[in-house]
């Protein structure tokens, strides 16, 4: 690193914040701590005043949480944020949807290493922005996650579930398929296992180890050993014969 980042530090625990200033002091130079605080009262106008570049940000604190304080900033949000949580799966879940980092509590060394580099590495002050819009919109309707931001060379491409068509495993990287006329396929540098873990309970199902579909853009089953599906895009899927009849079932509830 070869410029001064200054960190805040907000979570309600006294012993979190020793822990991750010790792990941060330990293993960055460059890292200033320019404030830390208790409660998102105390938070808000603490950073206001310090200005930081990066926040580590507790989710659950008693009188407001997390995502309470961010609000608080009403969309002019100057900094990044690192959220700091014990499992909550569905704040997870939309940090996870608007491509965002976290750390579970309690805070591996090598996780946060990595944390910080990927935010140090960052170029572009908007990345985070629209991350972080996304995130407190979606929050706000909490009965479905309907949006995602997959990372991209240039910054963030926001998609909405119902133009995914399906993705496809290449290695270690997914190749999206969309319904968008000007992006309709989108490399990421990510396994399709953390996608379908993100997408579990968002109408999308892997039919083969290397193809995971979007339930609703399936125009037609075709009858095989495992059976292939034809996809709205007509590119043809084949299905694993082990999740056949998982596959017709799902079906036959949406007709």
């Amino acid at each position: 690193m070869n410029k001064p980042y200054s960190v805040f530090l907000v979570d309600d625990e006294t012993k979190s914040c020793d822990i991750l200033t010790a792990l941060l002091n330990k293993n960055f130079n460059h890292l200033h701590i320019a404030g830390k605080a208790h409660s998102v009262d105390e938070a808000y106008p603490a950073i206001l005043k310090a200005k930081p570049d990066l926040v580590f940000l507790d989710v659950e604190m008693p009188y407001g949480n997390g995502f309470d304080l961010l609000q608080k900033f009403n969309g002019k949000i100057d900094f990044q944020v690192i959220f700091v949580t014990a499992y909550d799966q569905y704040a997870i879940k939309a940090i996870r949807f608007s491509a965002l980092d976290y750390l579970l509590k309690p805070v591996n060394e090598d996780e946060l290493i990595i944390a910080v580099n990927k935010y140090i590495a960052l170029t572009s002050a908007n990345y985070q922005t629209e991350s972080l819009t996304l995130l407190l919109a979606q929050l706000q309707k909490p009965e479905h996650l309907k949006r995602i931001a997959i990372p991209s060379s240039k910054g963030l491409i926001m998609l909405n579930l119902s133009d995914i068509i399906y993705l496809q495993a290449e290695g270690s990287y997914t190749k999206i398929h969309t319904s968008v006329s000007n992006n309709n396929t989108i490399t990421i540098p990510h396994t399709l296992k953390e996608y379908e873990d993100m997408l579990d309970d968002s109408g999308f199902f892997r039919v083969h180890h290397s193809a995971l579909i979007n339930l609703q853009h399936v125009s037609s089953y075709i009858k095989g050993r495992g059976g292939q599906v034809v996809m709205s895009n007509n590119d043809v899927i084949e299905v694993a014969q082990r999740k056949r009849e998982e596959l017709i079932q799902l079906l036959l509830k949406m007709s």
